[in-house]
């Protein structure tokens, strides 16, 4: 299946916000710089971002840790089975507190864990045998030999406080692409967070106290599709 277009995602979230949010009324026009113009009384241009947690530059962030727990998944399999190791299956919850920095050195330290609990019956393995391995924070051993047996990353998460920093980052950066979209009476930023990725999910309400933000945009939302809710940031127009 072709992998859809930044351009196809951003449509597909605008147009369920049309479904959410008291939209004025006009026709939209989608396109780049902004994602999206709304055709009206007046020439909306609206700006799309997926809101994360952290900047997906961060080595740290989700976006870039879920992938190296797969390498690490993979890489340590591999090197067990090649050992002479048994075709059973591992489920391993990595400490987002602890990220993955060395993806070879904790595969190989996976790779021992495995050997040593290989012939035990199954379960949670004792964790405090393991003290050099922090990124790891649970395995799970299942002896059962399977053909296609798989090792897997599972993550248990909850549900964070908005991240102000990170609406305060975007809207820095979009201000400086303003200058390069194309004229409109106003401009609104909208600020999607997808829950489905625990790379974005958290909380979307205005903190009290939180204050408000310096924004060359009429309005800065951000906008939770799954769940038809949104929030009005606060801004002042001093920039």
């Amino acid at each position: 299946m072709a992998r859809r277009s930044n351009q196809d995602i951003e449509r597909h979230y605008f147009k369920q916000f049309m479904t959410h949010f008291p939209l004025p009324s006009g026709e939209p026009q989608y396109g780049d710089k902004p994602d999206v113009i709304l055709h009206g009384e007046r020439r909306i241009g609206v700006e799309i971002a997926n809101l994360y947690l952290v900047d997906g530059h961060d080595s740290a962030s989700e976006q870039i840790q879920r992938n190296f727990r797969k390498e690490v998944l993979k890489k340590a399999q591999a090197r067990y089975v090649a050992d002479g190791g048994k075709s059973i299956e591992l489920s391993v919850t990595f400490d987002a507190t602890h990220p993955i920095l060395d993806k070879s050195a904790v595969a190989a330290k996976l790779t021992s864990a495995a050997h040593s609990i290989d012939k035990l019956a199954a379960g949670a393995a004792n964790m405090a045998q393991f003290d050099g391995m922090p990124e790891v924070r649970a395995i799970y051993h299942n002896p059962i030999q399977y053909p296609d047996a798989k090792w897997h990353a599972v993550q248990v998460y909850s549900v964070p406080q908005l991240s102000l920093s990170r609406v305060s980052d975007i809207l820095d950066e979009k201000h400086q692409r303003l200058s390069s979209y194309t004229t409109c009476d106003t401009y609104w930023l909208l600020l999607v967070v997808d829950f489905a990725d625990f790379a974005q999910d958290q909380d979307i309400e205005w903190p009290e106290g939180g204050g408000a933000l310096s924004s060359k945009f009429e309005k800065v939302i951000i906008y939770k599709p799954q769940f038809g809710s949104w929030t009005d940031v606060p801004t002042r127009n001093d920039v």
